[in-house]
């Protein structure tokens, strides 16, 4: 007895496509050898990410523009050939900052709108808004909802070889304080 070889004899309706053996099609969706490219998130990038949304109203393609020209030479360290991130990812970074309880989410949107440290950052996006032709409109009001925000404990501050080596400091090592540097 001949069984019938395509799915069509019993599904007449089904789309022809045509057949590619497993072994081929697991070849094809399992390249490990290319990464999906990926922003390099540091304090800093988070910091300059939460200005522009504690300071300016939401304007989509505004803020990938100019975090993209901010971090221009890090996006293209990190795969992104054209220098340029998504507002998407953007807006995926901030939201998930809120949701896990990013320290740094919390200090700048509990903090006062036009007053404190986040105050250079502010100027910062404004000059490179400004450099790239583009007007952003600053916010009268602070309406980000920090209701629900629970913060996690901080991480500690990721400090580099080179800055360790170029900076005093002082270290409390089992009750004897040593300096540094």
């Amino acid at each position: 007895m001949l069984l019938p070889t395509s799915l069509h004899f019993y599904f007449p309706s089904l789309p022809k496509v045509p057949f590619i053996p497993l072994k081929a099609s697991l070849e094809m969706q399992l390249d490990f050898s290319t990464r999906r490219a990926q922003v390099s998130w540091d304090d800093e990038k988070r910091i300059f990410l939460c200005c522009l949304y504690k300071f300016f109203e939401k304007d989509s393609s505004a803020f990938e523009e100019i975090f993209s020209a901010k971090y221009k030479r890090d996006l293209e360290n990190s795969g992104f050939t054209d220098g340029r991130t998504s507002h998407r990812t953007l807006h995926t970074q901030w939201w998930d900052m809120k949701r896990h309880g990013d320290p740094i989410w919390g200090k700048v949107h509990r903090s006062p709108l036009n007053q404190g440290d986040w105050l250079p950052i502010k100027e910062m996006i404004i000059d490179v808004a400004q450099f790239l032709g583009i007007s952003l409109v600053e916010k009268d009001k602070d309406d980000i909802d920090t209701s629900k925000y629970r913060s996690r404990t901080p991480r500690p501050v990721r400090i580099s070889a080179l800055t360790l080596s170029s900076v005093s400091y002082t270290m409390n090592v089992r009750g004897k304080s040593t300096k540094h540097g």
